[in-house]
C-alpha cells in the first residue's frame, strides 16, 4: 500500500476513522478499506480499516440519496444521544463530541467545558516572540520567530480537582477564513516563562496557560479557537470566537 494514494473522488463515504495526527474524522467508502492515504486535513498517512465480511456493491443513483440520508440520520441520532447518555470512555466521548457543534463564546467571555464545568477565556492575543523557560538549563530565552500567542485563563468553580493537559500538547485548533493555522510546540519540557506547568486544576482555583500558532503575519479577520474538552476532564469541544479587534497590535 502506498501512502500517496488519495481518496476516491465521488465515492459514497459511509465509514469514518480518526487521523492520529490532527484527530479529525476521515470519511471513506467501503471499497477504499485496506488502503493508506494522506489525511485531507494535515497530510499524515491514515490507514482506512476494512470491514470484515463486507461485500461491496454498486449503489444505483436512486438509492444513493436514500443511503446518504440514512447515514446522516445515524449521525444525528448519535449527537442527540450525547445529551442524554454519559459516554463510558474517553474515546467514545471524543468521537461523539466531534459530531456536535462546539458551544461558542466571544472573547473575552468565558466558554464552559461540558462535563467538567471548567471555564476557559482568551485574555490576550498578539504576535510575539514568546519568552520560553528551559528547566533543564535553568534559563529563559525568546523564540527565534514571532508566532501568534494566545493567553488563556482557566477557572475551576467546582468543589473537586480536575486533571489538566495543556493544549500545547494537542487538542487546539485555530481557524481563520483562509483555513486552520498550524499549532506551534516547543517541546514537552519547554514552557512559557511565568506559566507554572500544572497537571491538576484545583477546586476553586484560577490558572493561566498559553498556546501558540504559526502565522506569517497578524491575522486581519476574526478567528475561531476550538479546544478539546477532554484536556481538562470534560467531553466534546468548546469554541471561542476571537474578534479581530481583540488582537494587540
Amino acid at each position: 500500500m502506498k501512502s500517496n494514494e488519495k481518496l476516491t473522488t465521488g465515492a459514497l463515504r459511509t465509514k469514518a476513522t480518526i487521523c492520529n495526527g490532527c484527530r479529525k474524522p476521515v470519511c471513506y467508502g467501503a471499497a477504499e478499506g485496506g488502503r493508506e492515504v494522506p489525511c485531507p486535513f494535515c497530510g499524515d498517512p491514515v490507514y482506512l480499516k476494512p470491514l470484515e465480511g463486507f461485500t461491496v456493491e454498486k449503489v444505483p443513483g436512486g438509492r444513493r440519496l436514500a443511503v446518504l440520508a440514512a447515514a446522516l440520520a445515524t449521525v444525528s441520532a448519535l449527537a442527540a444521544a450525547a445529551w442524554v447518555l454519559k459516554p463510558k470512555s474517553a474515546a467514545v466521548s471524543a468521537l461523539i463530541g466531534r459530531c456536535v457543534a462546539p458551544e461558542q463564546a466571544v472573547a473575552p467571555a468565558e466558554a464552559r467545558v461540558s462535563g467538567s464545568g471548567i471555564r476557559v477565556a482568551v485574555t490576550d492575543v498578539r504576535m510575539d516572540r514568546p519568552l520560553l523557560r528551559y528547566p533543564a538549563l535553568g534559563s529563559e530565552c525568546r523564540a527565534e520567530r514571532p508566532v501568534l500567542c494566545l493567553r488563556l485563563r482557566l477557572t475551576n468553580p467546582g468543589k473537586e480537582d480536575t486533571g489538566y493537559r495543556t493544549w500545547r500538547q494537542g487538542g487546539a485548533v485555530l481557524r481563520s477564513r483562509l483555513g486552520a493555522l498550524s499549532p506551534c510546540s516547543y517541546g514537552q519540557y519547554i514552557h512559557p516563562a511565568g506559566i507554572v506547568p500544572a497537571e491538576t486544576l484545583a477546586a476553586g482555583s484560577v490558572a493561566e496557560d498559553m498556546i501558540f500558532f504559526i502565522c506569517e503575519a497578524a491575522p486581519d479577520d476574526d478567528l475561531l479557537l476550538e479546544l478539546d474538552g477532554s484536556n481538562c476532564g470534560g467531553r466534546g469541544s468548546l469554541g471561542i470566537k476571537i474578534p479581530k479587534t481583540a488582537l494587540v497590535r
